[in-house]
């Protein structure tokens, strides 16, 4: 019985707020009614377009890539970087990665994220990069075990 007097209360407080500012209250009502119906009429003033010829793409398997990238870019091999280079963990796992693709890929290792940022920028061969591996996490030495975050 508490719980319900207590709602009535609400219900009665709320109440007396809404009368007190009607045009707040009108707005509330009327606003999203207006939205939704300029919403259908404009859903319904467009016409829709049948695409009857769809383009489906078959799957593609990690391990099977694109043949595109058998190919090396010119001037080099493909790249694939990590942050932080003195990391003995964080170059261990981007050569496990690189073992897995099988394309000739070199690891390239950035003591830092701005280092790395500054390579793809100014760098003529940063174009060779195919993907970055950051450790978000201060490895204070080499030997130091893995993080627990990881951004691609």
């Amino acid at each position: 019985m508490v719980v319900l007097r207590q709602l009535r209360l609400l219900l009665w407080k709320n109440y007396t707020l809404k009368k007190r500012k009607v045009l707040v209250t009108v707005l509330e009502l009327f606003l999203p009614l207006l939205f939704s119906g300029i919403l259908i009429w404009l859903r319904l003033k467009i016409q829709s377009e049948n695409v009857p010829n769809a383009t489906v793409y078959p799957d593609q398997h990690i391990q099977e890539l694109p043949l595109f990238f058998s190919f090396p870019p010119p001037g080099g091999s493909w790249e694939l970087a990590y942050v932080p280079s003195h990391s003995d963990a964080a170059r261990t796992i981007t050569e496990a990665v690189r073992r897995e693709f099988m394309i000739k890929m070199r690891v390239h290792g950035f003591s830092s994220e701005k280092d790395f940022e500054d390579y793809v920028r100014y760098d003529n061969h940063s174009s060779n990069v195919l993907a970055a591996v950051v450790f978000e996490h201060t490895f204070n030495h080499s030997k130091d075990p893995l993080p627990l975050a990881v951004r691609l």
